[in-house]
């Protein structure tokens, strides 16, 4: 982590995802952490194993990648749970919250 954390700060861009226990970050444990890399390698971090609040700086840094994820909503609240601070809403981007912009319909639509 100590040397992935600095050159992940580099990147302009990151994908992000979870994995969880359950569905309430209340009462359930952030499991894993993905991050991707545009054309690179996907970096999974178990956090049953490794403390995610060494992740800090990916999230607090005034110029940190942006995280594209799909309802990152859920992640985030998982994330904030494990400790780690809240991202400023430009480097964030919700491939979910896109997709009801661009078609309008109010639909719940899937990653797919």
């Amino acid at each position: 982590m100590a040397s992935l954390v600095p050159e992940l700060l580099g990147k302009p861009v990151l994908g992000l995802d979870t994995e969880t226990t359950g569905l309430d970050p209340f009462m359930d444990r952030l499991r894993l952490v993905q991050l991707a890399v545009l054309d690179g390698p996907v970096y999974l971090i178990d956090c049953f194993a490794v403390d995610p609040r060494l992740l800090a700086p990916l999230f607090a840094a005034p110029d940190g990648p942006t995280l594209v994820g799909h309802n990152l909503t859920f992640d985030l609240r998982f994330l904030i749970q494990a400790g780690l601070p809240i991202p400023p809403c430009r480097w964030l981007f919700d491939t979910m919250l896109a997709v009801q912009v661009l078609d309008g319909t109010g639909r719940q639509l899937s990653l797919a």
